[in-house]
């Protein structure tokens, strides 16, 4: 399939999933589509959902493919997130550029974040989009 039916099979699933949020069939397609166009984060999405709504006990076969699927795709997801995250703290001047030599150890590492000072350093707008993303608990949260 070209990539514009790809697009358009996931407008069509989504269309589906509207009318009936809970066949699995639908968000398991719309996870084929999703990776298909290349939308590796709303593919793995798609199949957590599916994931959710098979029944292991009455049909293991499709809770076994759906789950097979979903690891696969959750691997790509995080080394998509890992970059993301790497370019992030580049841009933010909170990590040395590692891009061009990929032989550096981690000692390397940590001595370079000592020498410019930005060992355990976040600026505030950082901070404000972890805490967005629930990646990072406030100290009052993280002390109860």
């Amino acid at each position: 399939m070209k990539l514009e039916q790809w697009e358009q099979a996931s407008n069509f699933f989504i269309q589906a999933i509207e009318r009936k949020p809970d066949l699995a069939v639908a968000y398991y397609n719309l996870a084929q589509a999703y990776t298909q166009n290349g939308q590796i984060l709303e593919s793995e999405n798609a199949l957590q959902q599916a994931l959710i709504l098979i029944d292991p006990e009455t049909d293991l076969e499709d809770y076994t493919i759906v789950e097979t699927e979903l690891a696969k795709i959750t691997e790509q997801a995080d080394q998509l997130r890992a970059r993301a995250e790497m370019q992030s703290a580049q841009e933010n001047n909170l990590a040395p550029d590692v891009s061009s030599d990929s032989n550096l150890d981690s000692e390397t590492l940590l001595e370079t974040e000592e020498d410019s000072g930005l060992t355990n350093l976040l600026n505030e707008q950082e901070t404000s989009n972890l805490l967005r993303e629930n990646r990072l608990t406030p100290e009052e949260e993280a002390l109860n």
